[in-house]
């Protein structure tokens, strides 16, 4: 059996049905079950025994383990198991995430999913979320890694609704952010927020819809987080082409070709020059929240707001 080097492998597939699965998971459990759903390959037919040294392990999570520790969170993540509603709405499934871990004086680990979880994570059908483990590894909260690929789901279409109470059993808060909305809020929508725009590809915003006085859905916002300037030329390169970014003082149309050059869309179609593109770019990336192309994607909360009494 080989020995898989988790150091080397950082994205994650998933099954919509198991992103939207009810389970809570600390946040060391959590970060075991990303770790090794990396070193599941695209190609896989089925599961097999993953075989990785608790060094690499240490590497990945980014944090020390002993034997104990990790024998302690592997019990406490084997009780956990996740409950998926069934497509049709009627029905579940109870499965845990592993059917068997071992580890060895050696410090080599192997392990193995349930084989319950195969049209889930390999034979996935329907709707499937990749995700970068770069991305939710820094958070420090594990209802932030969950709400990141609840959003990630939903990344394409820009915007996703929760009813608040459905969202509470999806991450199955305790009793006391279900009793108590603003601890929710806190503990779970606003730290979800700042860790997501912090940390990842997405760039999320919500807000509140009230039956009264009562807040009862949630309507989370998603745009591709264009913090780097690196990030932001590769978003718009991907997604914008020959759509007009901005005006220039004299009325000049900018776009950016297919081959990814910024050029005047007028009677001259005349491409910039390094010198001057770079500048350009920098110019856009400071002043991304005004640009023309972005416009159908910036989010009035208060005109929502209202629009939503």
């Amino acid at each position: 059996m080989s020995i898989t080097d988790l150091t080397k492998r950082n994205f994650t597939r998933q099954s919509h049905m198991i992103v939207n699965a009810r389970y809570a998971l600390t946040r060391g459990e959590i970060d075991i079950v990303l770790t090794l759903l990396t070193a599941i390959k695209h190609e896989d037919e089925d599961f097999k025994d993953y075989q990785f040294t608790m060094k690499d392990l240490e590497k990945k999570t980014n944090r020390t383990w002993n034997s104990k520790q990790l024998k302690d969170t592997i019990k406490s993540l084997m009780s956990k198991p996740l409950d998926i509603p069934k497509e049709s709405g009627k029905g579940w499934t109870i499965v845990s995430w592993f059917s068997s871990f071992d580890y060895d004086d050696n410090g080599i680990i192997t392990c193995r999913f349930d084989k319950a979880l195969k049209p889930y994570l390999i034979q996935i059908q329907g709707t499937r979320i990749i995700s970068d483990f770069r991305h939710l590894l820094p958070m420090q909260s594990s209802y932030s890694k969950r709400m990141y690929l609840l959003l990630k789901e939903y990344d394409k279409i820009g915007s996703r609704k929760f009813n608040v109470k459905e969202l509470q059993e999806i991450l199955k808060v305790p009793n006391s952010h279900k009793t108590r909305y603003n601890k929710f809020k806190q503990d779970v929508l606003q730290r979800s927020e700042k860790d997501i725009n912090k940390f990842t590809d997405l760039e999320v915003s919500f807000v509140e819809k009230k039956q009264g006085r009562k807040v009862h859905e949630i309507h989370f916002f998603i745009r591709k987080n264009n913090n780097s300037l690196k990030d932001f030329i590769v978003n718009i390169r991907a997604d914008y082409v020959n759509i007009v970014l901005f005006h220039t003082n004299d009325g000049k149309p900018i776009k950016c070709s297919e081959k990814g050059l910024l050029y005047y869309a007028d009677a001259s179609n005349l491409t910039l020059n390094k010198q001057s593109a770079q500048k350009t770019w920098e110019w856009l990336h400071e002043n991304r929240n005004k640009l023309e192309c972005f416009k159908n994607n910036i989010i009035d909360k208060k005109a929502l707001q209202e629009l939503q009494q």
